[in-house]
């Protein structure tokens, strides 16, 4: 396994920019970070560069919707467009989503109401269409389901993908290698847990993780999941693909990074 520090709620009295060297110097080979839009890519370019930091994923979509039929053609743009950022880093990885997300994380609004089957069938139509690209370009796009649950931190109100097994048959029936989900084991503990049996009968699809304890999202040791035991499962699957620690830290960075390293097997 591989394991990637995300660096958005970390060094949050750093400049962006400077959160890789910063993520480098706590010893992380590999980083990730959401929206590169509205963000100067050549100077984010030039801090990788100087960092010495390799970017695992960040995130191939922004303001469109994988499930508005109204959106096709400008999310397939925008996606075409990360792909060819992510080769300008060396990034294998983008993470997508099945609605654009407010700032509060709530699911963008849409103006003509869809259907469950609608939304279903949209987001199976666009992921078709932008495979032979992906696959063509060697980026994998991964599928994240979302929390819904109110109340919880980093919760998605509204958020169409909110149940692992959706996303993986979605993905298993587009058939690309490059189309997987990423199975976020804190936002999937809230809405279905059964973490580990569900890791292993979907093995076949999966693309990537992302891992917060439970609950608050804070860094391993803080809640209820047995992280250590989680990694150890995924290794004896014979998971080998990155584990990206997007998370709030509990206190200070130093805790958080410490605990992460803590588990690493």
């Amino acid at each position: 396994m591989k394991y990637s520090i995300c660096i958005e709620n970390l060094y949050k009295d750093r400049s962006f920019e400077d959160k890789f060297s910063a993520a480098r110097s706590d010893g992380f080979e590999y980083c990730e970070f959401w929206t590169w839009k509205d963000r100067n890519w050549k100077d984010i370019k030039k801090a990788i560069a100087d960092s010495g930091i390799k970017i695992a994923a960040f995130s191939g979509d922004d303001e469109y919707s994988l499930i508005n039929p109204d959106e096709n053609r400008l999310y397939a743009e925008f996606l075409r467009e990360s792909i060819k950022k992510a080769k300008e880093i060396h990034c294998r990885y983008l993470v997508i989503h099945s609605d654009a997300l407010n700032q509060d994380g709530s699911a963008k609004e849409m103006v003509k109401p869809l259907s469950y089957e609608a939304k279903l069938l949209n987001i199976y139509k666009v992921l078709k269409g932008v495979a032979p690209f992906a696959e063509m370009e060697d980026v994998t796009l991964v599928l994240e389901p979302l929390n819904t649950r109110l109340g919880q931190p980093r919760a998605h109100q509204n958020y169409f993908l909110d149940h692992p097994q959706t996303a993986f048959e979605l993905t298993r029936q587009v058939g690309s290698e490059k189309v997987k989900v990423l199975y976020d084991i804190y936002h999937m503990q809230l809405m279905a847990g059964n973490i580990i049996h569900t890791l292993k009968e979907n093995m076949d699809q999966l693309g990537y993780i992302h891992l917060a304890d439970v609950p608050g999202s804070h860094e391993p040791g803080t809640g209820e999941l047995h992280c250590n035991n989680i990694l150890k499962a995924l290794d004896s699957m014979g998971y080998a693909g990155f584990v990206g620690f997007e998370l709030l830290p509990s206190e200070t960075d130093e805790k958080a990074v410490k605990a992460i390293q803590g588990i690493w097997i």
